[in-house]
């Protein structure tokens, strides 16, 4: 994906025109986990309107390490309104 790519993207969950599903960072990661080097594009999805953002697993991760479950830590620190809060 190209920086064009990504700023259409964003210009269209702006403008609610486009849902986003945010799972999977390993995907697009070149870190381990906990994927710092994908926070930063999660946070930017969101910022841009975060009642588009959609959260979900692609389990079974069938070519996953043990620490499969780190992958929702890039999620987490992006904050979404999707995710549920609790004291």
């Amino acid at each position: 994906m190209n920086l064009n790519s990504v700023e259409e993207i964003i210009e269209d969950i702006r403008a609610g025109k486009a849902y986003v599903k945010l799972s999977a960072p390993y995907l697009v990661s070149s870190q381990p986990p906990d994927y710092p080097d994908v926070v930063p594009l999660a946070k930017a999805l969101v910022a841009a309107n975060p009642e588009r953002m959609l959260w979900a697993t692609n389990w079974p991760h069938p070519n996953s390490s043990p620490g499969a479950g780190r992958n929702f830590a890039v999620i987490r620190a992006s904050k979404p309104a999707c995710l549920p809060t609790s004291p």
